[in-house]
């Protein structure tokens, strides 16, 4: 089976996964800089959310 590539499409691709990679890191870290309230705060949000809906 020959498999052909757009390499706009893959150039893309890779972009989108580095960026949304990196935006996650950053997250994560601002969360734990946060202390201990603030990554409460933080799981109560996202608990809200994933119950709720309405984010």
């Amino acid at each position: 089976m020959l498999a052909t590539y757009n390499p706009w499409r893959v150039s893309l691709s890779l972009l989108v996964a580095v960026a949304v990679s990196f935006t996650a890191l950053k997250l994560a870290g601002r969360v734990a800089e946060a202390g201990r309230s603030g990554a409460r705060a933080w799981r109560i949000s996202i608990r809200n959310c994933s119950t709720a809906r309405t984010c």
